[in-house]
């Protein structure tokens, strides 16, 4: 991994319209990007709904997409350019809504290449819905 590249990529997705996405090559590289985002003060959670109440204050927040959270992601995903986010919360069946703070935020996913694959053969295309992609 180039760190600087990495680096560069967390930067540039600050004050960014649309989510940024992370694709680790195998498990190792993951590890390291998850290292690189902490130590830039971000904050990692698969659950969208547990950060949701404190997007106010965690302005650096990276989603881990897995099988658990890579529909709600996705919806995010979709949503977030729109400027409004609505997302159905499974565990309560309410409604959680937020509007996104562009010049504040950033929001990226990280997942792994293998995994990303898998998503997209079930029709949750993220490379799609997303912006700034980084690869190594």
């Amino acid at each position: 991994m180039n760190n600087k590249d990495f680096e560069q990529f967390i930067d540039d997705s600050k004050g960014q319209k649309e989510l940024s996405l992370a694709i680790a090559r195998d498990h190792e590289e993951f590890n390291d990007f998850h290292s690189a985002l902490t130590e830039k003060g971000y904050i990692g959670s698969d659950d969208i709904f547990s950060i949701l109440p404190h997007l106010d204050t965690h302005k650096k927040v990276y989603f881990v997409i897995n099988d658990k959270s890579a529909k709600n992601l996705y919806d995010l995903a979709i949503q977030y350019p729109t400027g409004q986010v609505n997302l159905l919360d499974p565990s309560s069946m309410k409604n959680q809504s937020f509007d996104p703070d562009y010049k504040n935020h950033s929001l990226i996913l990280l997942t792994t290449a293998e995994f990303l694959s898998h998503l997209a053969k079930n029709n949750l295309d993220f490379l799609d819905s997303v912006g700034m992609v980084y690869r190594s």
